[in-house]
């Protein structure tokens, strides 16, 4: 394994696993106010657009991060929707 594979691979773990702080603390308080629509929108398009180029172009570190970012932010968008109105 290159060594750029492996900065790839710290790269993607941190970027995927951004959004679970705030889905925890969405959960823990039942408040998600704070967290903006469009915020949400832009980067739930943007990570798709970047899992399907990962996808398409054979990267599986790039595809596999991605994978694991839109999850968290279906996450973060269902704490959204179940305590975005307190």
């Amino acid at each position: 394994m290159a060594y750029y594979d492996i900065i790839g691979i710290i790269a993607a773990c941190l970027t995927s696993t951004a959004m679970y702080p705030q889905v925890y603390k969405g959960l823990k308080t039942r408040k998600a106010n704070d967290v903006s629509w469009m915020m949400l929108s832009v980067l739930l398009v943007g990570t798709l657009l970047w899992l399907a180029y990962g996808g398409l172009k054979g990267d599986w570190i790039l595809f596999w991060a991605n994978a694991v970012g839109f999850t968290s932010l279906l996450m973060l968008l269902g704490v959204k929707i179940l305590y975005g109105r307190n």
